[in-house]
């Protein structure tokens, strides 16, 4: 959370995002604080929930469960008959929603793994056609003991604290979880840095000092860079000890972590593994200062609903692809609350051991088509996967001024948003190409030669990029500290078609395009896009 508890701006922020149902006492949830059960046993969640009279009669109502805290994943949503994964066979609605006002669930055949926090949320359509919806802070903290043990299981009357709904705010880890992030490596294209440290191209010039790196909250900030641009020595470092444990006296336990990557494989292409803590490390508060990264919502975008975000342009390093989709720093969670952000990623990666794991943990998923379609035809909705349209050849076209987008041919996620019902959203990201230079790589030229020829063999852009070093601005490969303004768009409703023709995917991409380009005419001028620019697609 960006500011503390009480401040105006906060409340003012919390009562659009919630609506009405957060500011009056009769939108309610009231849940236990905590329960205990034995593993290989069940537990009843309780969960009563009260709202005005006079929205009745409703037109639907909808009950879901979430795990990991407010801003977890959905494990059940009673309406679409959706049962996460790993709960199937063992959850069962004992509430009466529309009867008596009662959500509560049974959970079955309890494992360890499911102590978790769970949450409550209720959705209701008023006799009006108006949506409201409000969820139980804070959840109800689940313990599974290993023993078996008499589980007392406190009824809805005997709740004295209710739970309301509000916001959630994460506790700043302060300096040394920032500095043990730093040395731990970054989550992001970890091979493009590595390779292209080797041919970036080096110039001397002056060694002026950066004021603002002197300062200490500016050298935060630095490091909060610095931890982006670690990649290529996090997933190197990464890879070089496994290697170590398994040529060393750590052989068994790499070689059971080996056995267990084998039989994780479809982890990436399945949702991946994210991690609320990681996704709120401090260091990312510092990296969105950096620059720094911005978030703008222009339309709201339904819970209920599987989402494509079309992100452009590819910029470098997708810095802010990565700032506000695989970090909670930039407030994704309070502007779109209900939607679980993935932001897509080389399957390459996702290969290499321990570096997968840092990565998942953020919310990065593979980009192969399996792994869009099982975010797509997620049932109960609230997925949303974060594509990069022009992909990493884009990223050879990016330098500060450049609007040319590589989209014209690129109609795979046209596809995939038809056969899977999925809302596009276009998402244009001002000062993503502002970050660093390049060595120039005109069409035609050696350099870009090369350059697609390693793409067409390794399936990676290497862009030769440099830009400024921690105590000076004439060299490096830190990103020059710009203004990074992702802006959302409106969705563009798309009807489930399993089987589009070419026709179908031909009229929704020019739909998308004409999108894209109103969003960029809207707001350029707003992010230092001088009027008379305009975007190149190609």
């Amino acid at each position: 959370m960006l500011l503390p508890p009480g401040h105006p701006a906060l409340l003012l922020l919390v009562g659009i995002l919630l609506g009405v149902a957060a500011q009056d006492p009769r939108y309610r949830i009231t849940q236990p604080e905590s329960l205990s059960a034995p593993a290989g046993g069940s537990v009843t969640l309780p969960c009563a929930f009260t709202y005005p009279d006079e929205i009745e009669p409703l037109r639907d109502l909808r009950v879901y469960w979430r795990r990991e805290g407010f801003h977890g994943v959905f494990i059940y949503n009673h309406t679409e008959r959706f049962t996460r994964w790993d709960y199937r066979g063992r959850i069962t609605l004992i509430g009466d929603p529309r009867g008596n006002r009662t959500a509560s669930i049974c959970i079955d055949r309890l494992q360890e793994l499911d102590a978790s926090e769970y949450v409550c949320q209720v959705r209701v359509q008023t006799n009006n056609g108006k949506w409201e919806h409000w969820r139980g802070h804070p959840g109800t903290q689940l313990t599974v003991t290993a023993q078996a043990s008499t589980t007392h299981v406190p009824s809805t009357e005997q709740v004295t604290t209710p739970a309301t709904a509000t916001t959630q705010r994460p506790a700043g880890l302060g300096a040394a979880p920032v500095i043990g992030g730093v040395l731990a490596g970054a989550v992001l294209l970890a091979g493009i840095i590595g390779l292209a440290v080797y041919g970036a191209q080096k110039r001397t010039g002056g060694r002026r000092k950066d004021p603002l790196a002197r300062k200490a909250h500016g050298q935060l900030q630095t490091e909060g860079g610095g931890e982006y641009m670690e990649i290529g020595v996090g997933a190197q470092c990464c890879l070089a000890l496994f290697l170590l444990a398994l040529l060393g006296e750590l052989w068994l336990p790499a070689l059971l972590y080996a056995a267990w990557l084998y039989l994780d494989r479809e982890t990436p292409a399945r949702g991946g593994r994210r991690s609320p803590w990681v996704r709120r490390w401090a260091v990312w508060r510092h990296f969105r200062d950096y620059f720094p990264i911005t978030l703008v919502k222009t339309a709201p975008l339904d819970p209920s609903r599987n989402y494509l975000f079309g992100f452009h342009p590819h910029g470098v390093l997708v810095a802010g692809a990565f700032g506000n989709f695989c970090t909670e720093a930039t407030g994704f969670g309070e502007l779109f609350p209900g939607l679980t952000p993935h932001l897509l990623m080389l399957p390459f990666w996702f290969r290499l051991p321990l570096f997968r794991d840092y990565i998942m943990s953020g919310g990065l998923v593979s980009s192969d088509k399996a792994s869009v379609s099982y975010l797509l035809g997620h049932e109960g909705g609230g997925q949303v996967a974060v594509i990069a349209v022009g992909g990493p050849p884009e990223s050879l076209e990016a330098r500060p001024g450049a609007l040319t987008l590589q989209i014209l041919s690129r109609k795979g996620f046209i596809k995939a948003a038809l056969q899977h019902g999925a809302a596009l959203v276009p998402v244009f990201s001002f000062g993503e190409n502002e970050l660093f230079h390049q060595v120039p790589n005109p069409r035609g030229s050696l350099v870009r030669a090369v350059q697609e020829r390693l793409q067409k063999l390794m399936g990676l852009a290497l862009p030769l990029f440099h830009a400024r070093g921690v105590f000076q601005y004439s060299f490096g490969l830190l990103p020059f500290r710009r203004p990074i303004h992702t802006v959302v768009g409106a969705p563009i409703l798309v009807p489930r078609t399993p089987c589009p023709s070419h026709q179908a995917v031909d009229r929704l991409h020019a739909t998308y395009l004409e999108r894209l380009i109103a969003l960029f005419e809207e707001h350029k001028t707003k992010y230092g896009v001088p009027p008379e620019k305009h975007l190149n697609l190609i």
